[in-house]
C-alpha cells in the first residue's frame, strides 16, 4: 500500500470534480490544510492527511459526563 492515495481514491474524495486545480482546491477546505501537486497538477494526499480528517469527524466522547447542553 502507498503512503499516497491513488488517483481513483482522490477522485471519490472530489467526486464530481475532475480537474487537478478544481481538486486541490476542494481538497484544501475538506482537510484544512496545504495540498502539494504532482507535476500533472493533480493533488498529492496522503493517507495519514485522511485519517486525521477521519479521526476529527470522531465525536469526542464525554468521559466526565458533563452536560454541554442549553436546556
Amino acid at each position: 500500500m502507498s503512503i499516497a492515495l491513488t488517483d481513483e481514491e482522490v477522485g471519490e474524495l472530489t467526486k464530481p470534480i475532475k480537474q487537478g486545480a478544481a481538486q486541490v482546491r476542494h481538497l484544501r477546505e475538506l482537510l484544512g490544510c496545504e495540498i502539494k501537486r504532482r507535476p500533472d497538477g493533480r493533488p498529492i494526499v496522503t493517507r495519514d492527511m485522511l485519517a486525521r480528517l477521519q479521526s476529527a469527524e470522531t465525536p469526542a466522547s464525554n468521559d466526565a459526563g458533563l452536560n454541554w447542553g442549553t436546556g
